[in-house]
Order: structure tokens, then sequence, then C-alpha cells
């Protein structure tokens, strides 16, 4: 029983820290050109760039910033149909990673 809490308890802290993460960087990542930056960066790096664009889709969805600014890069840089297959998947696990937090982290938020 103790050995349950105890795992719970540092779930929770990870995915709190998780989420602390991604709101400092979702604060820091506002300015535009950082942005084109970004999106120069991955057109040129090839698979590991189609990778590391959906991760950061993932994480955009976490923090529940827009997604069709990222949306509409990727069908510039990649096209409609690859980037079809990069930001559906992207989003729908940046999706189910954020139910997972909102049911495990604010679980007993939602109750009061």
């Amino acid at each position: 029983m103790i050995k349950r809490q105890i795992k719970h308890i540092v779930f929770k802290f990870i995915l709190f820290s998780i989420l602390i993460t991604l709101i400092i960087f979702a604060i820091f990542f506002k300015k535009n050109e950082y942005i084109t930056n970004f999106i120069i960066f991955v057109q040129n790096t090839g698979f590991y760039g189609k990778c590391l664009f959906a991760l950061i889709y993932i994480l955009a969805t976490i923090t529940v910033m827009p997604g069709m600014p990222l949306a509409l890069a990727a069908g510039f840089i990649y096209g409609c149909f690859n980037a079809l297959f990069i930001i559906v998947p992207a989003s729908i696990f940046g999706g189910a990673i954020s139910f997972l937090i909102g049911r495990y982290l604010f679980r007993n938020i939602s109750y009061k």
C-alpha cells in the first residue's frame, strides 16, 4: 500500500515537472523569429527534422498553444500529404498526453 502511494506521488511529481517545463517553454517560444528559425532548421534536417517537428507539435498541443500556425508551417515545408502524416499522429498523441495529465495530476482539483 505504501509503495503504491509513493509511486503515485512520484508519478504526480514527474507529470507536474513536465507541465512546468512545457509552460516555461511556451512562454519563451512566443517570438516569431524563433518560429521562423525553427522552420528553416527543420526543413534542412530531413527525417530527424520531421521527428523534431512532431515533438514540438506534441508540446504545443499539451501546452494548449494554437496548432494552426505549426500545421500550416508543416504543410508549407513538407507538402500537404506528408504534413498530414506528421500533424495528425502528433496531435492525437499530444491530446492523449493532455488527457493523462488532467486525469492523474489534476484529478483532485477537478473534483473540488
